[in-house]
Parts: structure tokens; sequence; C-alpha cells
């Protein structure tokens, strides 16, 4: 049993050079090149895969092309009844951590000043606030209704 066992590792070894350079290139692909502008477009809706909000649903309010980052807004807790609050996030992410869907919806969200959003307290809560109002002025819309629903695969 061990010297067939031996054999198959010798058959792979010459494998494993090529393996290694194909790590390099997709590595260098990845940092190197820019994100691709026709993916993820403004208004789309995601799902996230990675981080404290993995799983839940959201909307790309902007790219940035040059930080290779994306701004999406989305909600964060399903309300149950009537009286609960929806509790909405705003996060920049980067595009690995985001599965894109074919849903396009036009819910009429513009951010001024995105990058002084992230740097201050205050700005990010009148932002969520904003986001806050016209999610809840769009919910039940056709389409847009999906961000409310439970995430089912």
């Amino acid at each position: 049993m061990k010297p067939t066992f031996i054999i198959r590792i010798n058959l792979f070894f010459p494998f494993k050079k090529y393996f290694f350079l194909f790590h390099i290139f997709f590595l260098f692909f990845i940092f190197f090149c820019p994100m691709s502008e026709t993916l993820f477009e403004k208004n789309m809706f995601v799902l996230l895969n990675r981080g404290r909000f993995a799983g839940n649903k959201g909307i790309i309010v902007d790219t940035d092309l040059e930080n290779n980052r994306i701004i999406i807004a989305g909600v964060s807790k399903i309300p149950k009844n009537k009286k609960r609050k929806t509790i909405v996030f705003l996060k920049k992410m980067n595009p690995m951590h985001i599965m894109a869907t074919t849903y396009k919806r036009d819910i009429g969200l513009s951010l001024d000043n995105l990058d002084s959003i992230f740097e201050d307290k205050v700005k990010k809560a009148v932002a969520l606030n904003r986001v806050r109002e016209i999610f809840n002025k769009n919910k039940n819309n056709e389409g847009f209704a999906w961000l409310y629903k439970k995430l089912e695969i």
C-alpha cells in the first residue's frame, strides 16, 4: 500500500511548479487589475458573502473604482411586525465579498460626499436615517420587497 502512495505523489510532483505559477498569476490579476465596471453597477441588488452582514441583501449606492470598493446600503434586520424599526447599514466593501444579482431598481438613493460620511459619525448617522426613510418609503414597491424577505437557499 505504501509504495503506490509514494508513486502517486511522484506522478503529481511535476505539476507543483505550474500550480505555484497559477497562484502567482491569480494574485497578480486580483490586486493589479481594476474592478470591472460592467459587473457592479449603481442600483443593483447584491448579496453579501463575508463579514458581519454576511447573508444580508443590499443595494449598490456607488462604486469607487480607484480604491476598488463598493458602497452598499441594505437591511441588517428584517422587521417582523409593523411597530419595529427597520435597521439598515451603509458600508464600504470589497467586491470580492459581494455576489451580484441581475436585479436593478432605482429607488432615488443618492448621498452627497460619500468619503466624508465614513469619516464622521454624525454624518453617517444622518445618512443612515435618510437610507431608512427611503427604504421604508419603497418597502411595498414591486421588486423592492425582495430586500425585506428572508434569504432562501
